[in-house]
Order: C-alpha cells, then structure tokens, then sequence
C-alpha cells in the first residue's frame, strides 16, 4: 500500500452469546468508512471473541475479524487476529 495509513470508521450491533463469570462471547457486525490518502470508500468487519475478565474493572478481549473493504474500484478480503485489553 506504499506506506501509507489506512483509517477505519465502523459502527454496529455486537450480540452476546453467551456469558459466565469469568467471560463473554460475542459476534459483531461492523460497517463504515475507508478512508485511504484521503479518499473514502466501504468498510464491513464481521467478527466474533471472547473478553476474559482479568479484574472487576477491566478484560483481555480475544478477536478475530474479516474486513470487507472496497478502495480504488477493487474490494479486498482478508483476516485479522487481535488481543485487546478492555475496560468498563
């Protein structure tokens, strides 16, 4: 991508699958904008993780996502593992 940045502006429903005590599953949807040396397109980031309760406060979130992402008249597939440290 010749070294530049990508920004991603997304939004959207995260549903609960399931919880315990010590974590929770969800799958997301999420929907936006590309924006690549200031030229907007698409965004779609379908995905779903686990945040693992580290304290009461605070979770290491497990994820796993699937950009759609459409810039320059082509769409892009790919995948992309993260882990996050959350708060509440």
């Amino acid at each position: 991508r010749h070294g530049h940045n990508d920004w991603r502006l997304v939004g959207g429903p995260r549903l609960a699958l399931g919880t315990t005590a010590r974590s929770a599953f969800f799958v997301q949807v999420l929907a936006g904008t590309l924006i690549r040396q200031r030229d907007a397109d698409w965004a779609v980031m379908p995905g779903a993780g686990v945040d693992v309760r580290w304290t009461d406060w605070s979770a290491v979130r497990f994820q796993i996502d699937g950009p759609v992402e459409r810039s320059e008249a082509r769409t892009a597939k790919s995948a992309r593992a993260s882990v996050w440290l959350t708060f509440r």
